[in-house]
């Protein structure tokens, strides 16, 4: 980062105090009123943030360094496992590694962004919570290369290897659950997409016969980034408004997302861009299908879209939670925070796949 960025950060800076105290003042009056006033104000904060260290301009360690640190500040064992030949992709466990059941986790970042602690302490939390309940999970974290290096379909590829290489290690697809939050969200529907109808660019993925998921958790998922690229800079600011995420960030990841990708392999990526009958056979890959996010939620119309047209006529067993008052990937901001109170949602999910894998 030069001198002149840094400085430009500084300053923009010094009225985070300003822009924090308007949203304040300015939640007596308008949606976010219902709102606790600490989370108006760590809303704003993580927002304006966001906006002064634009994932662009971002140079943050890796998922592999982040879960290293991790380890060490949690005194947790550390297990990683290489998937062979796939682009320097790494399963790195959260947690003790086990085979039986397995949360196959890809973490958000809007492909620009490594895990951070947050999110391994939240799926850490979860595990810790099922076992409460008799429920033994490994939760499997996958690395992947970042854009703007690394374009569509090297995520894909690499998720893709890695849920071979737990299957071949010997997990059965029934027993593993794909999970993700925001882009990470967005990766496990892509795999969907590619077992369904396979990328060319993509080496296919065969399950075992008659071996389907145990579920799907899509937290705040990313969806209608094509629509989101070129959509108007005031329906993009209506839209974002009271998120975690400003029009600004939305619309840089956005059209980083989608740039050079063919117009025929945009569905892969954007789901809502697809075919209404894309996810027709979705039935007979994954069980039950969990989908969350939050009222103040930027991406809830995409959501309740992918809902409502791609989703709901094709499997039977798929449930959309809002949460109120939620913003962007709420779940695991609970944990950025650092909060006792863990709201509504984060109990919901432990219950849902809790039941899952006790059934």
């Amino acid at each position: 980062m030069s001198w002149l960025v840094s400085a430009s950060i500084c300053l923009s800076l010094t009225f985070l105090p300003f822009y924090v105290l308007k949203r304040f003042i300015c939640s007596f009056v308008n949606r976010e009123h219902s709102k606790d006033w600490k989370d108006v104000c760590q809303v704003a904060v993580f927002r304006f943030a966001g906006d002064c260290f634009t994932f662009g301009r971002m140079k943050c360690k890796s998922t592999q360094e982040n879960y290293m640190q991790w380890t060490r500040l949690t005194a947790m064992p550390y297990t990683v496992d290489a998937v062979p030949g796939i682009d320097d992709t790494k399963i790195l466990w959260i947690g003790p590694k086990r085979l039986k059941n397995v949360l196959f986790y890809c973490h958000g970042g809007g492909y620009m962004i490594s895990a951070l602690h947050a999110q391994m302490t939240f799926y850490r939390y979860l595990q810790l919570e099922l076992e409460r309940r008799g429920v033994h999970v490994g939760v499997a974290m996958i690395t992947y290369k970042l854009l703007p290096e690394h374009q569509f379909p090297t995520q894909l590829r690499q998720a893709r290897g890695a849920l071979d290489f737990l299957i071949q290690a010997g997990v059965h697809p029934r027993n593993i659950m794909l999970v993700g939050e925001s882009a990470g969200a967005n990766l496990v529907m892509q795999t969907l997409s590619h077992i369904l109808h396979h990328l060319p660019s993509v080496q296919p993925l065969q399950l075992p016969t008659s071996q389907i998921f145990r579920g799907a958790l899509l937290i705040s998922p990313w969806v209608s980034m094509k629509a989101d690229s070129i959509s108007p800079w005031p329906l993009l600011h209506a839209k974002f408004k009271y998120d975690i995420l400003s029009s600004r960030i939305v619309r840089l990841i956005c059209t980083e997302v989608v740039r050079d990708i063919p117009e025929i392999d945009i569905k892969f990526v954007d789901p809502v861009e697809a075919p209404k009958t894309w996810f027709d056979g979705l039935d007979n890959l994954v069980e039950r299908i969990l989908i969350t996010y939050g009222a103040f939620e930027g991406f809830a119309p995409g959501i309740q879209l992918l809902y409502e047209k791609y989703l709901k006529p094709y499997h039977e067993d798929v449930i959309t939670l809002q949460q109120r008052d939620g913003v962007h990937g709420d779940p695991i901001l609970k944990f950025i925070w650092k909060q006792e109170d863990l709201g509504d949602m984060v109990p919901v999910i432990v219950d849902w796949v809790a039941e899952l894998f006790m059934n």
